[in-house]
């Protein structure tokens, strides 16, 4: 009898390893901009600012990715934005020089639209929103960072080969 329970414990014990095994294991995917794009549309934003976002699903859809891939992410980030670092779209934004937070927040709010809009805006300075529309979506540039902070213990490198910072853009600004 003894000997039974302990097959029987040692099969269980067994299973719960191998189910963990396969739980726990991701593959690996490698994130592109579609990818991108498909974590942005999960916002599903609907005004210009984020403080009536949830940004929940953006974090848990991050939360199934490897941290090099968190890293991606961040990076097509810093290229959308810089993309539209330009000083035609800054012309929409303001007559006023100088608002550089304000004009990069905005320009996260351009990416939180979605692919179809930031495509549009990109080709359409006139679609980008005006310094008035109080277009502000601050908070996530942080999400990469929170998401990679809490897999891994470790800060987010932030550096990248464009900035994300406004008016960093130079040739668009010449």
């Amino acid at each position: 009898m003894r000997r039974r329970y302990f097959a029987f414990v040692a099969s269980f014990v067994l299973c719960l390893t191998a189910l963990y095994w396969l739980t726990s294991w991701v593959p690996h995917r490698p994130m592109t901009e579609a990818r991108f794009w498909d974590l942005i549309a999960s916002l599903q934003v609907h005004e210009w600012d984020d403080s009536n976002t949830d940004y929940a699903p953006l974090r848990d859809g991050l939360k199934t990715y490897p941290p090099s891939e968190i890293a991606r992410f961040y990076e097509i980030l810093v290229q959308k934005t810089y993309a539209l670092d330009t000083r035609r779209h800054y012309a929409s934004y303001s007559v006023i020089p100088g608002l550089s937070d304000s004009f990069l927040y905005s320009r996260l709010a351009v990416v939180a639209r979605g692919e179809a809009f930031y495509d549009a805006a990109l080709k359409d300075p006139t679609l980008f929103p005006s310094w008035s529309d109080a277009a502000w979506f601050e908070f996530l540039m942080y999400v990469p960072g929170i998401v990679f902070e809490e897999k891994t213990g470790r800060e987010l490198d932030r550096s990248s080969p464009v900035s994300i910072e406004s008016f960093s853009n130079v040739d668009q600004w010449q």
